[in-house]
């Protein structure tokens, strides 16, 4: 009976060890992730870059306004972008990107 819990407390300081190290790992990827974006380290909140400078960009903010300004279908731009219909979609109704087509009126339906 002893060996078993002797075991169970090596497993829980080996996996201690291991959350130590995998906790170091991610305050070094957060610290240049700040450091990037010039944001002091030590800051309590987390800041998500919006628009181009988030790091998972696939557009820019010209083919932005283009889609938001568009006639074509859903469907079409998606294909044509490089993004689901379902993303233009969000574009069009001011869910995505809506600090930049906040201030300009909707498309009418059609």
């Amino acid at each position: 009976m002893r060996a078993a819990s002797y075991k169970a407390s090596e497993d829980r300081i080996e996996g201690r060890k291991y959350l130590a190290r995998l906790a170091s790992t991610v305050k070094a990827a957060w610290a240049g992730a700040c450091k990037a974006d010039g944001i002091p380290v030590d800051s309590t909140f987390v800041v998500f870059s919006k628009g181009e400078r988030n790091c998972k960009v696939v557009l820019t903010e010209a083919e932005v306004l283009e889609i938001f300004a568009s006639s074509e279908s859903n469907v079409d731009l998606g294909e044509s972008y490089g993004i689901a219909p379902t993303t233009v979609s969000a574009i069009r109704n001011q869910r995505n990107w809506k600090y930049l087509t906040g201030h300009m009126r909707k498309r009418p339906r059609r």
